[in-house]
C-alpha cells in the first residue's frame, strides 16, 4: 500500500531523492516510487535491521533542520492542537 500523498508526489516530481522517516521503510513503497518516477527514497535504517548501515551524515543534518523547523512552527501556531475539519480551516488558523 502506498500512501495517498506519495501518489501526488509521483505525479509532480521525478528523478530526485527524497528524505523520509522510518514509516516509509517498506521496500514495496520504495520500489514503486523508483519504478514509476525514478524517485529515490532515503530512509534511516533501524539499528536492529539486517544489513544495517549508517545514513549519509548530510541527510541527518537536513533531517534535524527540518524537524527543528516543524517543531518551532507547531509551537508557534499550535498545529497539533488544531480542531480544523479540513485544510482550509488549518490555513485560516495559520
Amino acid at each position: 500500500m502506498i500512501f495517498h500523498y506519495l501518489q501526488d508526489v509521483k505525479s509532480q516530481i521525478a528523478d530526485c531523492n527524497l528524505l523520509g522517516d522510518k514509516g516509509y521503510i517498506s521496500a514495496d513503497v520504495q520500489l514503486d516510487l523508483f519504478e514509476t518516477a525514478r524517485i529515490g527514497l532515503e530512509i534511516p535504517m533501524r539499528t536492529n535491521q539486517k544489513e544495517y548501515r549508517l545514513q549519509y551524515y548530510l541527510f541527518g543534518k537536513f533531517r534535524k533542520r527540518e524537524e527543528t523547523l516543524f517543531s518551532q512552527l507547531d509551537d508557534q501556531f499550535l498545529l497539533l492542537r488544531n480542531y480544523a475539519k479540513n485544510v482550509a480551516g488549518i490555513f485560516t488558523r495559520i
